[in-house]
């Protein structure tokens, strides 16, 4: 794979995107905030400090929330070995590769935490030169490739690229297997299709979309061709098997959502005036994450318009099956790793003087949602 090619074009939007969200995370995250009477009301005083032993207590707290806080803890510690229960929330939700590299990377480093971010860091840098060969074998010009790699590293929610999750990881698996299927290298592209379903359960959500790419780019051998969809299930089996060995239920990590406020009952969100006008909630930006939607939707009848139907079915079964769950919460963040996505908006905006104009309102927007990740603002935060 052509990575260094592509560094070039992908290192400044990376840099800068990644300055501006960790740079106002941990900036933010040094405000202590005092309120004083005042005749209008209750004014705040805004202290800052960059003391060495604050800073550091802060990074550790600010990293670590949240999703990170159970991937790591996976890391460190394992999976919870004890009898299924739907009653409370335990770690069999997520997905065991990132939790594994995470402790691969930690021994030398000594640290799962910065192990963590170093390793998220690095794939959403690798991510953004596959987009780039991707767009190449798309047909795109240089500037429309830089434009389409900014879109995605300024996201409004692109910090999550940088926590230590597993967004960068799942967007480096899954766009990899996709750039390797346009390459008719189908052995490589499961491989990959493998990593991603053992990243996290959207993973399995695309098989459908990989197996119908696999079956357009090879007619003359497809059924042999289809074979490969055994390597990715195999993965998701062998974790199905280690569930099994802990906790009694191998498929703990669907039936435990449950007690994480998430299933699929078939309770599909619809747009009413209610939705439109509660723009957060407690852990959810509605507003922001209903626009999600509303982009995810167009994107998906944009691929099937440009007869690109596996890129189609790519976004539309993973954001049917989550919207089914009858909330919108996280769903801007599930959809930023659909790489589709930034693939239609790139091609609907043919205007320079526009794609700067959405680009500078991501940065804003991701701007303002790192400012309340690094405060612990919860909708900013899921």
């Amino acid at each position: 794979m052509p990575i260094r090619a592509s560094l070039s074009e992908v290192a400044l939007p990376f840099l800068l995107s990644r300055m501006l969200c960790v740079g106002i995370i941990m900036l933010s995250s040094q405000v202590h905030w005092e309120s004083v009477p005042a005749r209008e009301g209750i004014n705040r005083h805004a202290h800052i400090t960059l003391e060495k032993d604050e800073l550091f207590e802060s990074f550790e707290r600010v990293w670590r929330s949240a999703d990170a806080s159970w991937y790591l803890g996976i890391a460190e510690e394992g999976y919870h070995k004890i009898p299924y229960t739907s009653k409370s929330a335990h770690n069999w939700v997520f997905f065991p590769m990132y939790p594994l590299l995470t402790r691969l990377l930690a021994y030398p480093l000594g640290s799962h935490l910065v192990a963590g971010l170093i390793l998220s860091n690095l794939c959403l840098l690798f991510s953004l030169c596959v987009l780039s060969e991707l767009a190449k074998l798309q047909g795109y010009s240089a500037r429309k490739r830089q434009t389409l790699v900014a879109l995605i590293a300024f996201f409004p929610t692109s910090y999550f690229f940088s926590a230590a999750i597993t967004e960068s990881l799942f967007l480096l698996f899954s766009l990899s297997a996709f750039y390797e299927l346009e390459r008719k290298k189908i052995g490589v592209a499961s491989c990959f299709m493998f990593g991603a379903c053992l990243s996290r359960p959207t993973g399995l959500l695309l098989l459908p979309a990989f197996a119908l790419g696999i079956w357009l780019r090879n007619r003359a051998s497809n059924w042999i061709s289809m074979l490969w969809l055994l390597l990715p299930l195999s993965g998701v089996a062998l974790f199905c098997t280690y569930l099994y060995s802990i906790c009694g239920n191998p498929l703990a990590f669907s039936d435990n959502q449950n007690a994480w406020g998430r299933s699929t009952s078939g309770s599909f969100i619809l747009p009413n005036p209610e939705t439109l006008l509660t723009w957060s909630a407690a852990w959810n930006f509605s507003m922001l994450n209903f626009t999600a939607l509303c982009l995810s939707l167009f994107a998906t009848a944009h691929c099937v318009r440009r007869k690109r139907i596996s890129w189609a079915l790519f976004l539309a079964v993973p954001v049917l099956i989550a919207v089914s769950t009858g909330t919108l919460q996280s769903l801007t963040r599930f959809v930023m790793v659909l790489f589709p996505v930034h693939f239609a908006v790139a091609e609907v905006i043919h205007d320079t003087k526009y794609e700067l104009a959405l680009i500078a309102l991501y940065a804003a927007l991701l701007g303002i949602l790192s400012l309340g990740y690094g405060t612990h603002v919860t909708m900013a935060m899921a």
